[in-house]
């Protein structure tokens, strides 16, 4: 038996559960946010970027077993997320600065290390492989489709 895995990072839309969906909670409701000048670097996969990959995977199966890491293939930060959110959203976002190590201590302290680092952490996976095994190329960008993912969000909310 052969078997194909595929690891994605965060996998978003606009009805993705938990920190996400909390994320765009706080976009939606126009707090301001601590992420201006976020420095972090994340790989995301939308999810009809994932769904789309997973077509392929069925469509032109590798041969073996196979691991493939699969991402939009541009890598964002927390900053740059919640901006391309609060445009689909048609929202004004309000941003301001929080010098990392205070932002780590707090976080720390209040037992929110986990979330901190998904906030303000980097994540970059490599989907190389996955594009050139299978000429893959996700159908949407992070751009459109994080403001997809607000658009349909102020939709459904």
């Amino acid at each position: 038996m052969e078997a194909i895995l595929i690891r994605p990072p965060l996998v978003y839309s606009a009805s993705a559960p938990g920190n996400f969906s909390r994320l765009q909670k706080l976009v939606d409701l126009g707090l301001p946010l601590p992420f201006k000048n976020a420095k972090n670097k994340r790989s995301i996969v939308a999810l009809e970027n994932l769904v789309d990959f997973i077509g392929r995977c069925i469509e032109q199966p590798p041969r073996g077993n196979d691991l493939f890491l699969i991402s939009d293939g541009e890598d964002v930060s927390t900053e740059e997320i919640v901006r391309y959110l609060a445009q689909g959203m048609d929202k004004r976002v309000i941003l301001f600065p929080v010098p990392k190590r205070a932002a780590r201590t707090l976080a720390f302290s209040l037992g929110k290390g986990q979330m901190y680092t998904q906030l303000f952490g980097s994540l970059i996976i490599d989907c190389t492989k996955a594009r050139e095994t299978l000429q893959w190329v996700p159908r949407l960008s992070v751009k459109d489709a994080l403001l997809k993912a607000g658009r349909e969000y102020s939709r459904t909310s």
